[in-house]
């Protein structure tokens, strides 16, 4: 991407604040994964907003 911006949300703690992690661009498309237990550690490695087919578009948009 360029020229724009991605951001993400995930759950405080898998599994007990929620499950699912949201990707976001600038043109406001919401994504939505189960990163499972290694959430924090998956989130942490994240640099460019790159969804790949595993991502799937939010039903609630």
């Amino acid at each position: 991407m360029i020229g724009g911006f991605g951001l993400v949300a995930y759950p405080a703690r898998w599994g007990s604040s929620g499950i699912m992690s949201f990707i976001c661009n600038h043109e406001g498309v919401v994504y939505e994964k189960n990163l499972g237990k290694d959430t924090q550690a998956v989130v942490s490695k994240m640099s460019l907003f790159n969804p790949d087919p595993t991502w799937s578009k939010s039903k609630d948009q």
